[in-house]
């Protein structure tokens, strides 16, 4: 009768065949096991780090899925509605043309405005750059800054007027030379002096004061 053959596998170092559970090679003596075999205390370790990394990952995951689900409710109907979180309020900040529409229509076409407004003054929401436009009412030219005021509703030959500020006032300057190559927009509190005043002109307004609009 044939005696059943022992399994065998064959020695990484010196390729004998040897007995398939031994853990060393009788003739070379190299260890046969694999480096996890070796270091058991290491292999438990490391497993277990993989472990509770892997359950600590997928913790964080639906954590953040149910923070970002919205909300169901109940619309009384038996229906179910999605209820979104509350959003930051958005400021309603006028914008430029808004605050145009703010201006008095009279005082928006200066040509055809009627005395009933000399001498007094007013707020007037306008873009603004510098111009060379003849100061009239004004003898001495070199007094005066002249500035080109424009309201973007009014159009035709109404669509800007000029208006002057004093020189000698430091704003004043820091003004002119702001937009000496572009323009900006401005609050002005502007006045028509008696004294520059004439029927049919678009040159006799003066700025007394002013504020830059971002």
């Amino acid at each position: 009768m044939e005696q059943a053959k022992t399994p065998t596998k064959i020695c990484k170092s010196c390729k004998t065949a040897i007995d398939a559970k031994a853990k060393k090679c009788p003739h070379c003596q190299t260890d046969q096991r694999s480096w996890f075999g070796r270091h058991p205390i290491l292999t438990g370790i490391l497993v277990f780090i993989v472990v509770f990394g892997f359950i600590g990952a997928v913790s964080g995951s639906k954590s953040s899925s149910v923070n970002n689900t919205p909300a169901l409710s109940s619309n009384g109907n038996g229906n179910t509605t999605t209820s979104q979180p509350p959003s930051s309020p958005t400021p309603n900040v006028p914008t430029h043309d808004d605050l145009m529409k703010q201006n008095n229509p009279d005082v928006k076409h200066l040509t055809t405005l009627t005395s009933d407004y000399v001498g007094k003054s007013f707020v007037l929401y306008v873009n603004a750059e510098t111009d060379k436009y003849y100061n009239y009412g004004f003898n001495d030219e070199n007094a005066y800054y002249s500035l080109k005021l424009w309201d973007n509703s009014v159009g035709g030959d109404y669509d800007g007027v000029y208006a002057y500020i004093d020189r000698t006032n430091p704003n004043s300057k820091t003004l002119a030379e702001k937009i000496l190559n572009g323009s900006t927009f401005l609050k002005v509190n502007a006045s028509i002096p008696t004294s520059k005043y004439e029927q049919s002109s678009n040159a006799f307004l003066q700025i007394d004061s002013w504020e830059e609009i971002k």
